[in-house]
This record gives structure tokens, C-alpha cells and sequence, in this order.
């Protein structure tokens, strides 16, 4: 079931995102495939990890990252916080509501953000992490 729910929310928030910050790529780490090759601008969400609530009720707790990466080369620090700064906003202001099946998410909160830096990809990423509720 845990595999269900991650897998599910990360499909659920990439659909979404992709409604609210038009013009950036969206990517389920869960259905990236092994080897390839995707171009910044793009954002990975991950999902990794999800624990029941309470026992007896179908609430889970995920901890998840939305990775925000961008080439170096390409972009310049203004266009990539820019874009950090979106992805930001429309995770914290998702309001609650239905998802596939019969899951349906309770809300987001954003417990921190991490910069990161790949000198050999010529990349860097702001990884927002999140703590998500869903019901299933």
C-alpha cells in the first residue's frame, strides 16, 4: 500500500504542478526510468517514504523533495530562483482535494529547502522538502 500511496502522490503533485507553473517540466522520480536523459529546467518530485497515522484510520504521512534543477550554463542564479520561488508557492498553496482512486490529499507542509550544486553536470538544484498527507 505504501508503494501505492507514493507512487500515486507523486503522479497527483506533477499533475498538478504542471497545471500551476506552466512552461516548467514536471517529473515522478518514481517513473523516471533508469539512464535518462531529461534537460533542465525541470523538477523531480520524490516520495520517500510513507507511514500510517494511526492504525486504524487510512491517513499517511509521506516525506517527500521537489527538486528544482537548472543548467548553469543556461540559466542564469535570477531565473533559476525565479522558478524555485514557483514551484515553492504552488506546493505550499495546494488545497485539498480528490486524487486518483480513492486517495485524497489532506495538504502540504514545506519543512525546509537545500541548495545544491553539480559542477560536473554544469547543474544546480533547490531541493524543497515537504511532508504531505494523504488518505487512502
Amino acid at each position: 500500500m505504501a508503494l501505492d500511496i507514493k507512487r500515486t502522490t507523486e503522479t497527483y503533485l506533477c499533475a498538478r504542478l504542471t497545471e500551476l507553473v506552466p512552461g516548467h517540466t514536471f517529473y515522478p522520480f518514481s517513473g523516471l526510468a533508469s539512464g535518462q536523459n531529461i534537460e533542465p529546467p525541470f523538477t523531480v518530485i520524490s516520495i520517500s517514504e510513507a507511514e500510517r497515522a494511526m492504525s486504524t484510520e487510512g491517513t499517511w504521512i509521506a516525506q517527500g523533495t521537489a527538486q528544482v534543477v537548472s543548467h548553469s550554463a543556461e540559466a542564469t542564479s535570477d531565473a533559476h530562483s525565479a522558478n524555485s520561488r514557483e514551484v515553492y508557492a504552488a506546493l505550499g498553496n495546494l488545497p485539498p482535494e480528490p486524487m486518483a482512486g480513492a486517495f485524497t490529499f489532506h495538504g502540504l507542509d514545506i519543512t525546509g529547502t537545500t541548495t545544491k550544486q553539480d559542477s560536473e553536470s554544469e547543474a544546480f538544484a533547490d531541493v524543497i522538502n515537504f511532508a504531505i498527507g494523504v488518505g487512502g
